[in-house]
């Protein structure tokens, strides 16, 4: 099996989060690395949700309540969608 390439980043970190990264990786019997890739791989995850719903924000006040609000290939593509972001772990 090939390995995935990886690379280092130098994060300074204060002493109180350094303990609670250090806390956290104690108690869940992980690396720090990987308490904190997971940490990061998180936030990033929220803040790609949170520019999509940015973006849909608008289209959506837009058309709120017409008939393209209540269009059934809209709606299920919309479902279909929400299902397929369930399903990669949003």
């Amino acid at each position: 099996m090939a390995r995935k390439a990886r690379r280092n980043l130098h994060v300074p970190l204060t002493d109180d989060l350094y303990t609670r990264l250090h806390a956290e990786a104690r108690r869940s019997g992980e690396a720090a690395t990987q308490v904190a890739r997971e940490a990061i791989s998180t936030f990033l995850s929220q803040r790609e949700r949170a520019a999509i719903d940015a973006e849909v924000e608008p289209f959506a006040r837009r058309w709120a309540g017409t008939s393209v609000d209540l269009d059934k290939d809209w709606e299920e593509l919309g479902l279909e969608t929400l299902r397929k972001l369930e399903d990669d772990g949003w």
